[in-house]
């Protein structure tokens, strides 16, 4: 957890996945942003990637990881 978030009150996630969906809805507006599927989960991936790398699950098991993948079979 970051310093910024430690001191802060935990939010019920409601709140924030609805905060989320007024973001979403305007990267997915047709007269805005426009964005696809693609575009918003590779910015998310990237910005977890980056900045969330104590998030990531890793297998007990031989210590690998998830992978993630979105495109063609």
């Amino acid at each position: 957890m970051s310093a910024r978030m430690s001191k802060k009150k935990l939010r019920p996630m409601g709140e924030i996945t609805a905060d989320l969906e007024i973001l979403l809805e305007e990267m997915t507006d047709p007269e805005g942003q426009d964005l696809q599927w693609g575009e918003i989960l590779f910015l998310i991936f990237s910005w977890l990637s980056v900045h969330a790398q104590h998030a990531r699950e890793t297998y007990t098991e031989d210590g690998s990881h998830p992978e993630f993948k979105y495109g063609p079979r």
